[in-house]
């Protein structure tokens, strides 16, 4: 068992120990007296055992994203509604670290920041005929919490840069950029097709039928067009070319040249 997998596995026993501890406290604690949740005593012990059932689920099986959020969804939901603005806060952005992490934000970031944060302004709504206060700080608190997570991530982003080697890639091809910047597609020499074909590879992991499929060509031009494209970033195989841009900051756009 890797690192990784070893602290995933402690994060969701750790986490079923305290969806647990959540469970048995809405059906022998819990009064429920300041909670929006309509029928507490039922629908708290229901959906708390729901989510200890599928947090024991995730500690046999781990790899499902969606039955993560899932978990986190309903605990953030229960919990800013039982006027923990800042835990529920924190539970449904955890949400937002889970999908960046498995590569969710690639593409359209902002826009899809921008639905994520509509979707817990309309779970939020609910707060103000019971407290307007309520729903300003939930809010104020899931913008917080944004910014201090990105200021935490561009901060460790520009420790690990100065950390990493020069890479035999940027020895082959003076063309690329430092570990961590941005690689632009168009900075290459690439014709139109090629930028395309890597772009689409790069934000979908698409297979060589589904490019073929995407920009109807055949399979074996886009094998053609991909050998083309290793030749021009110097590495051999599509593991490779993957494992390169994974280091950068993928975009595709054509620079603006002064007349």
């Amino acid at each position: 068992m890797t690192k990784l997998k070893f602290i995933q596995k402690l994060m969701h026993i750790s986490s079923c120990l305290i969806i647990t501890f959540s469970f048995l406290m809405s059906v022998f604690v819990s009064t429920f007296q300041t909670t929006l949740i309509p029928y507490p005593h039922i629908v708290y012990p229901i959906l708390n055992g729901f989510c200890v059932l599928l947090s024991i689920f995730l500690i046999f099986s781990p790899n499902h994203l969606s039955l993560e959020i899932i978990v986190l969804f309903i605990q953030s939901v229960l919990t800013v509604y039982y006027e923990q603005e800042i835990l529920g806060t924190l539970l449904y952005f955890t949400i937002v670290v889970f999908l960046y992490v498995h590569g969710y934000f690639k593409s359209n970031a902002k826009r899809k920041l921008i639905i994520i944060a509509l979707i817990w302004n309309v779970i939020i709504i609910a707060l103000i005929p019971h407290h307007i206060f309520a729903y300003c700080f939930a809010l104020v608190s899931f913008t917080f919490i944004l910014f201090l997570f990105a200021y935490v991530f561009l901060q460790v982003e520009n420790l690990l840069k100065s950390l990493l080697p020069i890479t035999k890639y940027q020895l082959l091809n003076p063309k690329l950029p430092n570990i961590g910047d941005e690689l632009n597609l168009y900075n290459f020499n690439l014709t139109q097709r090629q930028t395309d074909l890597a772009f689409e590879y790069f934000n979908k992991s698409s297979s060589y039928k589904e490019l073929a499929a995407k920009f109807f060509i055949s399979e074996s031009l886009v094998k053609r067009e991909m050998s083309l494209i290793f030749r021009e970033f110097g590495v051999k195989n599509l593991v490779e070319f993957h494992s390169l841009l994974l280091q950068y900051k993928v975009t595709a756009y054509k620079p603006i040249t002064d007349k």
